[in-house]
């Protein structure tokens, strides 16, 4: 598949993962961000099946941590800040690498 046509990119968390969900709860326990991230990644699923005929990439992307004011428990953790628009573009570039 490719995104010639359009393509729906939904940023996500790997907290968001029901299966990943034994390895990372004692980390970060926020139940109600780990449901709506769950929910954005059945969303892009469905989406993903829905508009494959149509050809539309839809993918759901974690970026890894991200410095917010609610992320800011991992004092270690080096920022590098880039225009957010080449961190997607580098992402869905590598994402399409892994589809052919």
């Amino acid at each position: 598949m490719s995104c010639s046509k359009a393509a729906i990119v939904n940023i996500s968390t790997v907290l968001g993962s029901i299966e990943k969900t034994p390895e990372t709860f004692s980390f970060v326990p926020v139940v109600s961000y780990r449901c709506s991230k769950a929910a954005l990644n059945m969303l892009t699923k469905c989406q993903s099946m829905g508009y494959k005929q149509d050809g539309i990439l839809c993918t759901a992307l974690h970026p890894g941590w991200v410095k917010t004011e609610l992320g800011n428990f991992q004092p270690n953790v080096q920022v590098i800040m880039a225009p957010s628009r080449e961190i997607v573009w580098g992402k869905v570039r590598m994402h399409q690498h892994f589809l052919l």
